[in-house]
Protein backbone atom coordinates (compact mmCIF):
# COMPACT_ATOMS: atom_id res chain seq x y z
CA UNK A 1 0.00 0.00 0.00
CA UNK A 2 1.18 3.51 -0.75
CA UNK A 3 2.42 5.71 2.03
CA UNK A 4 0.28 8.87 2.56
CA UNK A 5 1.72 11.79 4.47
CA UNK A 6 0.05 15.16 4.90
CA UNK A 7 2.05 18.28 5.61
CA UNK A 8 0.63 20.17 8.57
CA UNK A 9 -0.49 23.68 7.77
CA UNK A 10 -2.17 26.39 9.77
CA UNK A 11 -5.59 27.60 8.69
CA UNK A 12 -3.90 30.67 7.31
CA UNK A 13 -1.71 28.42 5.18
CA UNK A 14 -4.62 27.22 3.06
CA UNK A 15 -4.76 28.58 -0.44
CA UNK A 16 -8.16 29.79 -1.75
CA UNK A 17 -8.91 30.04 -5.45
CA UNK A 18 -11.87 30.55 -7.81
CA UNK A 19 -12.83 28.64 -10.94
CA UNK A 20 -15.38 30.09 -13.39
CA UNK A 21 -17.55 27.70 -15.47
CA UNK A 22 -20.51 28.77 -17.62
CA UNK A 23 -20.53 32.18 -15.96
CA UNK A 24 -20.70 30.74 -12.40
CA UNK A 25 -17.77 31.24 -9.99
CA UNK A 26 -16.93 28.26 -7.75
CA UNK A 27 -14.71 28.72 -4.62
CA UNK A 28 -12.18 26.13 -3.41
CA UNK A 29 -9.56 25.79 -0.64
CA UNK A 30 -6.44 23.85 -1.53
CA UNK A 31 -3.61 22.28 0.38
CA UNK A 32 -0.87 19.83 -0.45
CA UNK A 33 0.12 16.42 0.90
CA UNK A 34 2.68 13.71 0.20
CA UNK A 35 1.36 10.57 -1.48
CA UNK A 36 3.74 7.77 -2.54
CA UNK A 37 6.62 10.15 -2.11
CA UNK A 38 5.07 12.75 -4.36
CA UNK A 39 3.55 16.09 -3.52
CA UNK A 40 -0.11 16.36 -4.63
CA UNK A 41 -2.69 19.13 -4.31
CA UNK A 42 -6.01 18.46 -2.58
CA UNK A 43 -8.95 20.84 -3.20
CA UNK A 44 -12.04 21.28 -1.06
CA UNK A 45 -15.18 22.81 -2.57
CA UNK A 46 -16.58 25.61 -0.40
CA UNK A 47 -19.49 27.01 -2.44
CA UNK A 48 -20.38 29.64 -5.06
CA UNK A 49 -19.53 33.33 -5.24
CA UNK A 50 -22.52 35.70 -5.11
CA UNK A 51 -22.34 37.64 -8.44
CA UNK A 52 -23.71 40.84 -6.81
CA UNK A 53 -22.21 41.04 -3.32
CA UNK A 54 -19.11 38.99 -4.04
CA UNK A 55 -19.65 37.03 -0.82
CA UNK A 56 -19.35 33.26 -0.50
CA UNK A 57 -22.56 31.23 -0.67
CA UNK A 58 -21.61 28.07 1.30
CA UNK A 59 -22.42 24.72 -0.21
CA UNK A 60 -25.45 22.96 1.20
CA UNK A 61 -24.87 20.20 3.68
CA UNK A 62 -25.89 16.82 2.30
CA UNK A 63 -28.30 14.98 4.58
CA UNK A 64 -27.57 11.43 5.59
CA UNK A 65 -30.05 8.61 4.93
CA UNK A 66 -31.84 8.95 8.27
CA UNK A 67 -32.24 12.70 7.85
CA UNK A 68 -33.58 12.30 4.29
CA UNK A 69 -36.17 9.78 5.54
CA UNK A 70 -37.36 12.20 8.24
CA UNK A 71 -37.80 14.97 5.62
CA UNK A 72 -39.72 12.61 3.32
CA UNK A 73 -42.16 11.71 6.11
CA UNK A 74 -42.81 15.38 6.81
CA UNK A 75 -43.55 16.02 3.10
CA UNK A 76 -46.13 13.23 2.74
CA UNK A 77 -49.64 14.62 3.20
CA UNK A 78 -52.26 12.52 4.95
CA UNK A 79 -54.62 10.70 2.55
CA UNK A 80 -57.33 12.94 1.09
CA UNK A 81 -55.63 16.15 2.18
CA UNK A 82 -53.62 16.95 -0.95
CA UNK A 83 -55.12 17.58 -4.42
CA UNK A 84 -53.48 18.36 -7.74
CA UNK A 85 -54.85 19.34 -11.15
CA UNK A 86 -53.23 20.34 -14.44
CA UNK A 87 -53.64 24.09 -14.75
CA UNK A 88 -51.21 25.59 -17.28
CA UNK A 89 -52.90 24.16 -20.39
CA UNK A 90 -56.35 25.26 -19.21
CA UNK A 91 -55.01 28.75 -18.44
CA UNK A 92 -53.52 28.81 -21.95
CA UNK A 93 -56.77 27.75 -23.65
CA UNK A 94 -58.82 30.21 -21.62
CA UNK A 95 -56.56 33.10 -22.56
CA UNK A 96 -56.72 31.98 -26.18
CA UNK A 97 -60.52 31.72 -26.34
CA UNK A 98 -60.80 35.10 -24.60
CA UNK A 99 -58.64 36.63 -27.31
CA UNK A 100 -60.82 34.97 -29.97
CA UNK A 101 -64.05 35.99 -28.14
CA UNK A 102 -65.38 32.42 -28.30
CA UNK A 103 -66.90 32.31 -24.81
CA UNK A 104 -68.82 35.55 -25.34
CA UNK A 105 -70.17 34.30 -28.68
CA UNK A 106 -71.25 30.99 -27.12
CA UNK A 107 -73.06 32.72 -24.26
CA UNK A 108 -74.65 35.14 -26.73
CA UNK A 109 -75.87 32.15 -28.76
CA UNK A 110 -76.67 29.55 -26.06
CA UNK A 111 -77.07 31.66 -22.90
CA UNK A 112 -75.43 30.37 -19.68
CA UNK A 113 -75.44 26.91 -21.29
CA UNK A 114 -72.54 28.21 -23.44
CA UNK A 115 -70.06 27.58 -20.60
CA UNK A 116 -70.92 23.87 -20.62
CA UNK A 117 -70.32 23.80 -24.38
CA UNK A 118 -66.92 25.46 -23.88
CA UNK A 119 -66.07 23.02 -21.05
CA UNK A 120 -66.65 20.10 -23.41
CA UNK A 121 -64.56 21.81 -26.10
CA UNK A 122 -61.68 22.39 -23.67
CA UNK A 123 -61.70 18.71 -22.65
CA UNK A 124 -61.63 17.66 -26.33
CA UNK A 125 -58.76 20.05 -27.10
CA UNK A 126 -56.74 18.73 -24.14
CA UNK A 127 -57.49 15.03 -24.66
CA UNK A 128 -59.40 14.22 -27.89
CA UNK A 129 -61.50 11.08 -27.86
CA UNK A 130 -64.80 9.67 -26.74
CA UNK A 131 -67.13 12.13 -24.97
CA UNK A 132 -67.77 9.48 -22.30
CA UNK A 133 -64.28 10.27 -20.94
CA UNK A 134 -65.12 13.91 -20.22
CA UNK A 135 -65.62 13.55 -16.45
CA UNK A 136 -62.29 11.72 -16.06
CA UNK A 137 -60.51 14.46 -18.06
CA UNK A 138 -62.07 17.17 -15.89
CA UNK A 139 -60.96 15.34 -12.73
CA UNK A 140 -57.36 15.82 -13.83
CA UNK A 141 -57.59 19.36 -15.26
CA UNK A 142 -58.76 22.67 -13.78
CA UNK A 143 -61.35 23.35 -16.52
CA UNK A 144 -64.31 23.44 -14.10
CA UNK A 145 -62.53 25.82 -11.77
CA UNK A 146 -61.54 28.30 -14.50
CA UNK A 147 -64.93 28.27 -16.26
CA UNK A 148 -66.85 27.88 -12.97
CA UNK A 149 -68.96 24.97 -14.26
CA UNK A 150 -70.39 22.92 -11.39
CA UNK A 151 -72.85 20.61 -13.22
CA UNK A 152 -72.10 16.93 -13.69
CA UNK A 153 -70.55 15.96 -17.03
CA UNK A 154 -70.92 12.22 -16.67
CA UNK A 155 -71.52 10.19 -19.80
CA UNK A 156 -75.36 10.37 -19.60
CA UNK A 157 -75.22 14.13 -18.98
CA UNK A 158 -72.82 14.67 -21.90
CA UNK A 159 -75.17 12.73 -24.18
CA UNK A 160 -78.00 14.96 -22.99
CA UNK A 161 -75.97 18.15 -23.54
CA UNK A 162 -74.76 17.22 -27.03
CA UNK A 163 -78.32 16.25 -28.00
CA UNK A 164 -79.57 19.65 -26.82
CA UNK A 165 -76.85 21.37 -28.85
CA UNK A 166 -77.77 19.36 -31.95
CA UNK A 167 -81.43 20.35 -31.57
CA UNK A 168 -80.53 24.04 -31.32
CA UNK A 169 -80.04 24.89 -34.98
CA UNK A 170 -80.93 28.53 -34.34
CA UNK A 171 -78.29 28.81 -31.60
CA UNK A 172 -75.58 27.17 -33.72
CA UNK A 173 -76.40 29.34 -36.74
CA UNK A 174 -76.32 32.47 -34.55
CA UNK A 175 -72.86 31.44 -33.30
CA UNK A 176 -71.67 30.94 -36.91
CA UNK A 177 -73.07 34.35 -37.88
CA UNK A 178 -71.08 35.95 -35.06
CA UNK A 179 -67.91 34.15 -36.24
CA UNK A 180 -68.54 35.26 -39.84
CA UNK A 181 -68.60 38.87 -38.70
CA UNK A 182 -65.06 38.43 -37.33
CA UNK A 183 -63.51 36.38 -40.14
CA UNK A 184 -62.29 39.17 -42.45
CA UNK A 185 -62.99 39.22 -46.18
CA UNK A 186 -61.73 35.75 -47.25
CA UNK A 187 -63.55 32.48 -46.66
CA UNK A 188 -62.32 29.12 -47.94
CA UNK A 189 -64.71 26.17 -48.29
CA UNK A 190 -63.97 22.47 -48.61
CA UNK A 191 -65.74 19.18 -48.02
CA UNK A 192 -64.70 15.73 -46.83
CA UNK A 193 -66.29 12.48 -45.71
CA UNK A 194 -66.43 10.91 -42.25
CA UNK A 195 -67.09 7.22 -41.68
CA UNK A 196 -69.75 6.13 -39.24
CA UNK A 197 -70.39 2.79 -37.54
CA UNK A 198 -74.14 3.35 -37.55
CA UNK A 199 -76.64 4.29 -40.23
CA UNK A 200 -79.24 5.56 -37.78
CA UNK A 201 -78.21 9.20 -38.27
CA UNK A 202 -80.24 9.35 -41.48
CA UNK A 203 -77.23 10.91 -43.21
CA UNK A 204 -74.92 7.91 -43.45
CA UNK A 205 -74.86 6.58 -47.01
CA UNK A 206 -72.68 4.37 -49.14
CA UNK A 207 -70.62 6.41 -51.59
CA UNK A 208 -68.75 5.20 -54.67
CA UNK A 209 -65.48 6.68 -53.42
CA UNK A 210 -64.72 8.28 -50.09
CA UNK A 211 -61.67 10.36 -49.30
CA UNK A 212 -60.28 7.93 -46.70
CA UNK A 213 -60.87 4.71 -48.72
CA UNK A 214 -62.97 3.27 -45.88
CA UNK A 215 -65.51 0.45 -46.16
CA UNK A 216 -68.02 2.34 -44.04
CA UNK A 217 -71.09 4.43 -44.69
CA UNK A 218 -70.18 8.09 -44.94
CA UNK A 219 -71.45 11.45 -43.73
CA UNK A 220 -70.38 14.51 -45.73
CA UNK A 221 -68.76 17.37 -43.80
CA UNK A 222 -68.44 20.94 -45.03
CA UNK A 223 -65.94 23.29 -43.41
CA UNK A 224 -65.25 27.00 -43.96
CA UNK A 225 -62.11 28.72 -42.67
CA UNK A 226 -60.82 32.27 -42.73
CA UNK A 227 -57.59 33.41 -44.39
CA UNK A 228 -55.51 32.12 -41.44
CA UNK A 229 -57.07 28.65 -41.53
CA UNK A 230 -59.30 29.19 -38.47
CA UNK A 231 -62.69 27.40 -38.79
CA UNK A 232 -65.66 29.75 -39.03
CA UNK A 233 -68.55 27.34 -39.60
CA UNK A 234 -69.27 23.71 -40.38
CA UNK A 235 -72.22 21.67 -41.61
CA UNK A 236 -73.16 17.99 -41.90
CA UNK A 237 -74.84 16.54 -44.99
CA UNK A 238 -75.92 13.15 -46.34
CA UNK A 239 -72.90 11.26 -47.60
CA UNK A 240 -73.98 10.93 -51.23
CA UNK A 241 -74.47 14.65 -51.93
CA UNK A 242 -71.91 15.88 -54.46
CA UNK A 243 -69.30 18.52 -53.60
CA UNK A 244 -70.73 20.74 -56.34
CA UNK A 245 -74.24 20.69 -54.83
CA UNK A 246 -72.87 21.46 -51.35
CA UNK A 247 -70.58 24.23 -52.58
CA UNK A 248 -73.40 25.91 -54.49
CA UNK A 249 -75.60 25.65 -51.40
CA UNK A 250 -72.90 27.14 -49.20
CA UNK A 251 -72.12 29.98 -51.63
CA UNK A 252 -75.83 30.82 -51.80
CA UNK A 253 -76.09 30.84 -47.99
CA UNK A 254 -73.23 33.36 -47.84
CA UNK A 255 -75.16 35.60 -50.19
CA UNK A 256 -78.28 35.23 -48.02
CA UNK A 257 -76.28 36.25 -44.94
CA UNK A 258 -75.35 39.49 -46.69
CA UNK A 259 -71.63 39.03 -46.10
CA UNK A 260 -69.36 40.32 -48.89
CA UNK A 261 -66.60 37.72 -48.91
CA UNK A 262 -63.98 36.43 -51.29
CA UNK A 263 -65.12 32.82 -51.71
CA UNK A 264 -62.33 30.26 -52.18
CA UNK A 265 -63.46 26.91 -53.59
CA UNK A 266 -61.58 23.66 -53.97
CA UNK A 267 -60.85 21.47 -56.99
CA UNK A 268 -64.00 20.01 -58.48
CA UNK A 269 -66.04 23.21 -58.47
CA UNK A 270 -64.23 24.97 -61.31
CA UNK A 271 -66.58 24.00 -64.15
CA UNK A 272 -67.87 26.85 -66.32
CA UNK A 273 -71.44 26.26 -65.11
CA UNK A 274 -70.45 26.56 -61.43
CA UNK A 275 -68.38 29.69 -62.03
CA UNK A 276 -71.29 31.20 -63.94
CA UNK A 277 -73.46 30.49 -60.88
CA UNK A 278 -71.07 32.55 -58.70
CA UNK A 279 -70.99 35.39 -61.23
CA UNK A 280 -74.79 35.51 -61.37
CA UNK A 281 -74.95 35.45 -57.54
CA UNK A 282 -72.52 38.38 -57.39
CA UNK A 283 -70.00 36.39 -55.30
CA UNK A 284 -66.29 37.14 -55.69
CA UNK A 285 -64.26 33.96 -56.02
CA UNK A 286 -60.85 32.28 -56.40
CA UNK A 287 -60.33 28.61 -57.31
CA UNK A 288 -57.84 26.32 -59.07
CA UNK A 289 -58.68 25.48 -62.69
CA UNK A 290 -59.18 22.05 -64.22
CA UNK A 291 -56.07 21.61 -66.38
CA UNK A 292 -57.83 18.99 -68.54
CA UNK A 293 -60.24 21.66 -69.84
CA UNK A 294 -59.55 22.50 -73.52
CA UNK A 295 -59.28 26.28 -73.00
CA UNK A 296 -57.00 25.85 -69.97
CA UNK A 297 -54.74 23.42 -71.87
CA UNK A 298 -54.49 25.97 -74.72
CA UNK A 299 -53.38 28.70 -72.30
CA UNK A 300 -50.76 26.41 -70.77
CA UNK A 301 -49.46 25.44 -74.22
CA UNK A 302 -49.17 29.11 -75.24
CA UNK A 303 -47.63 30.17 -71.94
CA UNK A 304 -44.00 30.26 -73.09
CA UNK A 305 -44.90 32.49 -76.04
CA UNK A 306 -46.97 34.87 -73.91
CA UNK A 307 -46.04 38.13 -72.19
CA UNK A 308 -45.62 36.45 -68.82
CA UNK A 309 -43.95 38.47 -66.07
CA UNK A 310 -41.99 37.61 -62.96
CA UNK A 311 -44.10 38.04 -59.82
CA UNK A 312 -43.16 37.53 -56.17
CA UNK A 313 -45.42 36.40 -53.35
CA UNK A 314 -44.34 35.64 -49.79
CA UNK A 315 -40.66 35.62 -50.77
CA UNK A 316 -41.13 33.16 -53.64
CA UNK A 317 -40.78 33.98 -57.35
CA UNK A 318 -43.21 32.88 -60.07
CA UNK A 319 -43.53 33.44 -63.81
CA UNK A 320 -47.13 34.62 -64.37
CA UNK A 321 -49.40 35.45 -67.28
CA UNK A 322 -52.64 37.30 -66.49
CA UNK A 323 -55.29 36.60 -69.08
CA UNK A 324 -59.06 36.10 -69.33
CA UNK A 325 -61.66 33.47 -70.17
CA UNK A 326 -65.31 33.88 -71.05
CA UNK A 327 -68.18 31.50 -70.37
CA UNK A 328 -70.45 30.44 -73.23
CA UNK A 329 -73.07 27.70 -73.75
CA UNK A 330 -71.48 24.38 -74.77
CA UNK A 331 -73.60 23.88 -77.89
CA UNK A 332 -76.74 21.91 -77.09
CA UNK A 333 -75.07 19.74 -74.46
CA UNK A 334 -76.84 19.22 -71.12
CA UNK A 335 -75.42 18.34 -67.72
CA UNK A 336 -76.28 15.11 -65.88
CA UNK A 337 -78.99 17.00 -63.99
CA UNK A 338 -80.54 18.22 -67.26
CA UNK A 339 -79.29 21.82 -67.01
CA UNK A 340 -77.65 23.62 -69.90
CA UNK A 341 -73.90 22.95 -70.10
CA UNK A 342 -71.30 25.72 -70.38
CA UNK A 343 -67.67 25.91 -71.39
CA UNK A 344 -64.73 28.34 -71.37
CA UNK A 345 -63.19 30.19 -74.32
CA UNK A 346 -59.73 31.80 -74.15
CA UNK A 347 -58.74 35.16 -75.62
CA UNK A 348 -57.38 33.53 -78.80
CA UNK A 349 -60.83 32.17 -79.71
CA UNK A 350 -62.83 34.01 -82.42
CA UNK A 351 -65.99 33.82 -80.28
CA UNK A 352 -64.34 35.40 -77.20
CA UNK A 353 -65.95 38.83 -77.65
CA UNK A 354 -69.49 37.40 -77.84
CA UNK A 355 -69.80 36.83 -74.08
CA UNK A 356 -69.82 39.28 -71.16
CA UNK A 357 -69.35 36.56 -68.54
CA UNK A 358 -65.65 37.15 -68.04
CA UNK A 359 -63.25 35.34 -65.67
CA UNK A 360 -59.66 36.30 -64.87
CA UNK A 361 -57.09 33.51 -65.27
CA UNK A 362 -53.57 33.41 -63.78
CA UNK A 363 -51.27 30.96 -65.57
CA UNK A 364 -48.37 30.42 -63.16
CA UNK A 365 -45.03 28.65 -63.45
CA UNK A 366 -43.08 27.70 -60.32
CA UNK A 367 -39.52 26.58 -61.11
CA UNK A 368 -39.15 24.87 -57.72
CA UNK A 369 -42.40 23.00 -58.22
CA UNK A 370 -41.16 21.97 -61.68
CA UNK A 371 -37.91 20.61 -60.27
CA UNK A 372 -39.67 18.72 -57.48
CA UNK A 373 -42.31 17.38 -59.86
CA UNK A 374 -39.71 16.20 -62.37
CA UNK A 375 -37.85 14.35 -59.61
CA UNK A 376 -41.01 12.69 -58.33
CA UNK A 377 -42.04 11.60 -61.85
CA UNK A 378 -38.66 10.05 -62.64
CA UNK A 379 -38.46 8.25 -59.30
CA UNK A 380 -42.03 7.02 -59.71
CA UNK A 381 -41.42 5.62 -63.20
CA UNK A 382 -38.18 4.02 -62.05
CA UNK A 383 -40.01 2.37 -59.12
CA UNK A 384 -42.69 0.94 -61.45
CA UNK A 385 -40.03 -0.48 -63.78
CA UNK A 386 -38.10 -2.11 -60.94
CA UNK A 387 -41.26 -3.78 -59.62
CA UNK A 388 -42.56 -5.01 -62.98
CA UNK A 389 -40.22 -4.90 -65.98
CA UNK A 390 -38.83 -8.35 -66.87
CA UNK A 391 -40.64 -10.07 -64.01
CA UNK A 392 -43.09 -12.95 -64.34
CA UNK A 393 -46.47 -13.08 -62.62
CA UNK A 394 -49.43 -15.44 -62.56
CA UNK A 395 -51.72 -12.59 -63.63
CA UNK A 396 -49.38 -9.98 -65.21
CA UNK A 397 -52.09 -7.58 -66.40
CA UNK A 398 -53.69 -7.35 -62.97
CA UNK A 399 -50.24 -6.85 -61.40
CA UNK A 400 -49.46 -4.05 -63.86
CA UNK A 401 -52.78 -2.31 -63.12
CA UNK A 402 -52.25 -2.59 -59.34
CA UNK A 403 -48.69 -1.26 -59.37
CA UNK A 404 -48.72 1.29 -62.20
CA UNK A 405 -52.18 2.80 -61.53
CA UNK A 406 -52.12 6.40 -62.85
CA UNK A 407 -48.60 5.80 -64.16
CA UNK A 408 -49.89 3.35 -66.78
CA UNK A 409 -50.24 6.20 -69.30
CA UNK A 410 -46.46 6.60 -69.37
CA UNK A 411 -45.76 3.02 -70.56
CA UNK A 412 -46.33 0.70 -73.49
CA UNK A 413 -46.75 -2.72 -71.94
CA UNK A 414 -46.53 -6.22 -73.42
CA UNK A 415 -46.84 -9.68 -71.89
CA UNK A 416 -44.77 -12.77 -72.83
CA UNK A 417 -45.76 -15.99 -71.03
CA UNK A 418 -46.58 -14.04 -67.88
CA UNK A 419 -43.50 -11.81 -68.10
CA UNK A 420 -44.08 -8.03 -68.22
CA UNK A 421 -42.08 -5.86 -70.63
CA UNK A 422 -42.30 -2.08 -70.27
CA UNK A 423 -41.27 0.73 -72.61
CA UNK A 424 -41.62 4.38 -71.69
CA UNK A 425 -43.86 6.57 -73.84
CA UNK A 426 -41.64 9.57 -74.52
CA UNK A 427 -44.49 11.68 -75.91
CA UNK A 428 -46.54 11.23 -72.74
CA UNK A 429 -43.53 12.03 -70.58
CA UNK A 430 -42.69 15.12 -72.67
CA UNK A 431 -46.32 16.28 -72.46
CA UNK A 432 -46.22 15.98 -68.68
CA UNK A 433 -42.81 17.65 -68.54
CA UNK A 434 -44.03 20.64 -70.53
CA UNK A 435 -46.76 21.29 -67.94
CA UNK A 436 -44.74 20.43 -64.85
CA UNK A 437 -44.48 23.30 -62.39
CA UNK A 438 -47.54 25.03 -63.85
CA UNK A 439 -50.92 25.75 -62.29
CA UNK A 440 -53.85 27.91 -63.34
CA UNK A 441 -56.07 29.90 -60.99
CA UNK A 442 -59.47 31.38 -61.85
CA UNK A 443 -60.79 34.51 -60.17
CA UNK A 444 -63.30 37.33 -60.40
CA UNK A 445 -62.09 40.04 -62.82
CA UNK A 446 -61.32 42.53 -60.02
CA UNK A 447 -59.08 40.15 -58.03
CA UNK A 448 -55.36 41.00 -58.02
CA UNK A 449 -52.39 38.62 -58.10
CA UNK A 450 -51.68 39.21 -54.41
CA UNK A 451 -55.31 38.61 -53.40
CA UNK A 452 -55.43 35.43 -55.46
CA UNK A 453 -52.28 33.97 -53.95
CA UNK A 454 -53.33 34.82 -50.40
CA UNK A 455 -56.68 33.13 -51.05
CA UNK A 456 -54.91 30.09 -52.52
CA UNK A 457 -53.01 29.75 -49.22
CA UNK A 458 -56.35 29.86 -47.36
CA UNK A 459 -57.58 26.85 -49.37
CA UNK A 460 -54.49 24.88 -48.34
CA UNK A 461 -55.05 25.81 -44.70
CA UNK A 462 -58.61 24.49 -44.90
CA UNK A 463 -57.21 21.10 -45.86
CA UNK A 464 -54.85 21.27 -42.87
CA UNK A 465 -57.83 22.04 -40.61
CA UNK A 466 -59.56 18.91 -41.91
CA UNK A 467 -56.43 16.89 -41.13
CA UNK A 468 -56.38 18.30 -37.60
CA UNK A 469 -60.09 17.51 -37.16
CA UNK A 470 -59.79 13.93 -38.36
CA UNK A 471 -56.47 12.98 -36.81
CA UNK A 472 -55.63 15.34 -33.95
CA UNK A 473 -59.21 15.65 -32.66
CA UNK A 474 -60.30 12.05 -33.24
CA UNK A 475 -62.96 13.23 -35.69
CA UNK A 476 -62.71 10.38 -38.17
CA UNK A 477 -65.74 8.51 -36.78
CA UNK A 478 -69.29 9.27 -35.71
CA UNK A 479 -69.94 7.00 -32.74
CA UNK A 480 -73.59 7.86 -32.16
CA UNK A 481 -76.70 6.81 -34.03
CA UNK A 482 -78.70 9.91 -33.01
CA UNK A 483 -78.43 12.69 -35.60
CA UNK A 484 -78.99 15.39 -32.96
CA UNK A 485 -76.19 14.04 -30.77
CA UNK A 486 -73.95 13.70 -33.83
CA UNK A 487 -74.52 17.36 -34.73
CA UNK A 488 -73.93 18.46 -31.13
CA UNK A 489 -70.71 16.49 -30.76
CA UNK A 490 -69.44 17.76 -34.08
CA UNK A 491 -70.21 21.33 -33.01
CA UNK A 492 -68.20 20.86 -29.81
CA UNK A 493 -65.27 19.45 -31.80
CA UNK A 494 -65.58 22.46 -34.10
CA UNK A 495 -64.97 24.77 -31.10
CA UNK A 496 -61.96 22.66 -30.08
CA UNK A 497 -60.72 22.82 -33.69
CA UNK A 498 -60.94 26.62 -33.66
CA UNK A 499 -58.62 26.67 -30.65
CA UNK A 500 -56.06 24.20 -32.01
CA UNK A 501 -56.02 25.89 -35.44
CA UNK A 502 -55.45 29.27 -33.79
CA UNK A 503 -52.45 27.79 -31.96
CA UNK A 504 -51.14 26.36 -35.26
CA UNK A 505 -51.64 29.70 -37.02
CA UNK A 506 -49.61 31.58 -34.42
CA UNK A 507 -46.89 28.91 -34.50
CA UNK A 508 -46.72 29.29 -38.29
CA UNK A 509 -46.77 33.11 -38.26
CA UNK A 510 -44.07 33.40 -35.58
CA UNK A 511 -42.01 30.55 -37.07
CA UNK A 512 -41.93 28.59 -33.81
CA UNK A 513 -40.55 25.06 -33.84
CA UNK A 514 -43.39 23.23 -32.11
CA UNK A 515 -46.94 21.97 -32.69
CA UNK A 516 -50.33 22.68 -31.11
CA UNK A 517 -50.24 19.26 -29.40
CA UNK A 518 -46.83 19.98 -27.87
CA UNK A 519 -47.94 23.43 -26.69
CA UNK A 520 -50.83 21.93 -24.69
CA UNK A 521 -48.69 19.02 -23.50
CA UNK A 522 -45.90 21.32 -22.32
CA UNK A 523 -48.14 23.83 -20.53
CA UNK A 524 -50.05 20.92 -19.00
CA UNK A 525 -47.09 20.14 -16.74
CA UNK A 526 -47.95 23.24 -14.66
CA UNK A 527 -50.28 22.01 -11.92
CA UNK A 528 -52.10 23.67 -9.07
CA UNK A 529 -51.60 21.80 -5.77
CA UNK A 530 -53.71 22.31 -2.66
CA UNK A 531 -53.08 21.06 0.87
CA UNK A 532 -55.66 22.13 3.40
CA UNK A 533 -56.11 25.88 2.93
CA UNK A 534 -52.72 26.28 1.25
CA UNK A 535 -52.38 26.11 -2.53
CA UNK A 536 -49.68 26.83 -5.05
CA UNK A 537 -48.35 26.10 -8.53
CA UNK A 538 -45.69 23.65 -9.52
CA UNK A 539 -42.57 24.98 -11.22
CA UNK A 540 -42.97 26.98 -14.43
CA UNK A 541 -40.09 25.89 -16.65
CA UNK A 542 -38.07 27.98 -19.09
CA UNK A 543 -39.90 26.28 -21.98
CA UNK A 544 -43.24 27.21 -20.38
CA UNK A 545 -42.16 30.83 -19.95
CA UNK A 546 -41.01 31.06 -23.56
CA UNK A 547 -44.31 29.61 -24.82
CA UNK A 548 -46.42 32.12 -22.91
CA UNK A 549 -44.13 34.92 -24.06
CA UNK A 550 -44.33 33.81 -27.72
CA UNK A 551 -48.12 33.77 -27.51
CA UNK A 552 -48.15 37.15 -25.71
CA UNK A 553 -49.87 35.65 -22.67
CA UNK A 554 -49.25 36.21 -18.95
CA UNK A 555 -47.89 33.24 -17.04
CA UNK A 556 -50.35 31.30 -14.86
CA UNK A 557 -50.89 32.49 -11.31
CA UNK A 558 -52.88 31.14 -8.40
CA UNK A 559 -55.07 34.22 -7.99
CA UNK A 560 -58.23 32.99 -9.69
CA UNK A 561 -58.11 29.43 -8.35
CA UNK A 562 -59.89 29.37 -5.00
CA UNK A 563 -61.55 25.98 -4.62
CA UNK A 564 -59.34 23.20 -5.95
Amino acid sequence: MGNTMARKRSEEGLKRYIEERNGIKYVYDSTSKMEDGKKVTVSTYLGKLDPISGELIPKKKRNNKAEREDIRKEMIAPPGKMRSKAYGNVHFLNRLQDRMNIRNDLISSFGPFGDEVLTLAFSQAIQPGAFSNTEAILDNNAVREILDVKTSLSSPRVSEITKLIGESDICMNHFFDLRLEKCGDVLAWDTTTNGTYTDRTGMAEWVSKNKDDEKLKQVKVGLATDSRGIPVLTELFPGSLSDVVLTRRFAHSLKQRGKDLLFVADNGFESAGNVLFLIDEGIRFVMPADTTCKAIKTMMTNFWNSKAKDRVFDGHSYRVEETHLVIVPDGKRLTASGDRAYTYLCEHDDQFSLSEKKVKAFVCYDSKKYSDGEQRLKLWLDSIEKQLDGRTFKNPQREFDNVAKDGAKYFDVSYDNGTIHLKRRQNAISFSDNRAGMFVMLASPEISWEQMMAAYDARRLTEQAFDAQKNGLDGRRFRTGDIRSAKGRFFVKMIALMLTCEISAQIREKKMRTTSDLVLLSTGNISVVSYGTARGLTEITKTNRELFENFSMPQPDIGNITHI
